[in-house]
């Protein structure tokens, strides 16, 4: 299925996706990075305090697991000159892998269609 352009106050198209039903378990997240940031620990707690940055590492590393192709290229050596952010310490620079197979978070239409059990009514994802 291919992206159409959008129209005003029309919802992004979305392909078909696959997402998780839970959040990753603090047990999930150490099984695959090693150790549990969490400041409220539990196995079956969600994993909490992890940045942005975090995250695409843990869908690389899950993917390697699993035999998938990682999504993301990360350049931790170079730093991204487009994140002007001042709370943001690690900048690397992100791209995605064309053809990748690999984990990887939801767009911001993928995440809004699945939080709204994906129903779309009057031209927007609810």
């Amino acid at each position: 299925m291919q992206s159409q352009p959008e129209l005003p106050g029309e919802a992004p198209a979305i392909e078909d996706f696959y997402i998780g039903k839970y959040e990753v378990t603090q047990e999930e997240w150490t099984k695959v990075m090693g150790s549990n940031p969490s400041a409220f620990k539990g196995n079956n707690l969600p994993v909490d305090s992890v940045s942005w940055y975090d995250s695409i590492e843990y869908c690389n590393r899950r993917s390697e697991k699993e035999g998938l192709i990682p999504y993301y290229k990360i350049e931790k050596q170079n730093p991204d000159p487009e994140n002007i952010c001042d709370h943001d310490d690690i900048r690397w620079t992100v791209t995605t892998v064309e053809g990748a197979n690999g984990y990887r978070l939801p767009t911001e239409a993928e995440w809004t269609y699945a939080a709204g059990g994906g129903i779309k009514k009057s031209g927007v994802y609810i």
